[in-house]
C-alpha cells in the first residue's frame, strides 16, 4: 500500500447518512492507488452509532495510515471544527473531504503529482460532478478565474470536497472561521487577498448526489442573514468595497429570497455545465 504524507480531514455531523458515509470513506482510505498517511474523523455533535462504530472498526483494522478522532458532544459547527483539523494535522499537505461524497480511484495521485510539478500552488481543486435526479452536471472553474479577485466577489471558484491545500498557507491567513455555509469561500478569499495561488485539475475527481434539499438550504430569510454575515466580514477586510457590498446583497436576495425551482434553474443555467 503507498502512503503519502498527506492528512485526509472528514468531517461528520448528525445528519450524514451511514452507507453514504461508509461508501465515501472507502473510496479514500481504500480504494486509492495512493493513500494519505494519516485520517482525521472530526465528528461534530451526535451521530449515527453506526457511524461511529464504523470508524472504532477502521481504527482498530486499518495499519497503513494513522487514524486520529476529533470528537465534539456538541455540534461547534463546521467552520471551528476544520479550524482544529487543520492544526491537528501531522502533514503539511492537507486533503479536505467530505463525508457524503466519493472520490474517484486516482483523485489522491492526480492531486499529489499535480502538487509535486506545482509546489507553488496553495489550493489545488478538481472538477467534480453533481447528479441531480436523473441528470448529471459537472462545476469546474478555469485557472484564470480561480486566480481573479474580480471573479471572488461574485462566485466561490474552488470545489471544496476536491481540495488538496497547504497547511501552512492556511495557518498563514488566520485558518477556518466560523462562517455558517461559506467557512471554506471565506478561507479562499482570505488567501486570495494575500495572493496565494489557486490551481485546478479539468478531470472529474469527485462524484455527488444532490437532492432539492440543496436548493432549500440556500434560499429564505435565515440563508440570507448568513450571506449577509459573510459580506460583512469580506467588507471588514476589505476584499469588497461599500459599493460591492450593497450590490451583491441586493442581486443575490432576488434568488435567495425566491422559491427553489428559480434557486435549482440559477445554479444548473448558470453555475453547471450538464455532462
Amino acid at each position: 500500500m503507498i502512503t503519502k504524507p498527506i492528512t485526509a480531514l472528514l468531517p461528520i455531523h448528525k445528519k450524514i447518512n451511514f452507507y453514504k458515509f461508509k461508501k465515501s470513506v472507502n473510496s479514500v482510505i481504500y480504494k486509492q492507488s495512493i493513500i494519505p498517511k494519516e485520517f482525521i474523523f472530526i465528528i461534530d455533535g451526535p451521530i449515527d452509532k453506526k457511524i461511529n462504530e464504523y470508524i472504532k472498526f477502521l481504527k482498530k483494522k486499518i495499519k497503513y495510515t494513522h487514524i486520529q478522532i476529533l470528537k465534539y458532544t456538541t455540534n461547534r459547527g463546521l467552520g471551528i471544527v476544520l479550524k482544529n483539523g487543520v492544526i491537528k494535522a501531522k502533514y503539511d499537505l492537507i486533503l479536505r473531504c467530505d463525508s457524503d461524497d466519493f472520490s474517484k480511484k486516482n483523485r489522491v495521485k492526480l492531486l499529489y503529482e499535480f502538487h509535486l510539478n506545482n509546489k507553488h500552488v496553495s489550493v489545488i481543486d478538481s472538477a467534480m460532478s453533481e447528479k441531480i435526479g436523473n441528470e448529471r452536471r459537472s462545476r469546474f472553474i478555469d485557472n484564470k478565474k480561480k486566480n481573479s479577485l474580480n471573479f471572488f466577489k461574485f462566485r466561490n471558484a474552488i470545489n471544496h470536497p476536491t481540495v488538496l491545500m497547504k497547511k501552512k498557507d492556511i495557518l498563514d491567513v488566520g485558518n477556518y472561521e466560523n462562517v455558517p455555509f461559506f467557512e471554506d469561500y471565506y478561507l479562499w478569499i482570505k488567501l486570495k487577498k494575500k495572493n496565494f495561488i489557486f490551481a485546478g485539475i479539468s478531470k472529474t475527481l469527485v462524484n455527488t448526489k444532490i437532492d432539492f434539499n440543496f436548493y432549500e438550504r440556500r434560499s429564505g430569510k435565515k440563508y440570507l442573514k448568513y450571506y449577509i454575515s459573510f459580506l460583512k466580514k469580506c467588507l471588514k477586510i476589505k476584499f469588497i468595497s461599500k459599493f460591492e457590498f450593497y450590490l451583491l446583497i441586493t442581486v443575490r436576495s432576488l434568488i435567495i429570497l425566491n422559491n427553489n425551482k428559480l434557486i435549482n434553474y440559477f445554479y444548473n443555467k448558470f453555475m453547471r455545465t450538464s455532462i
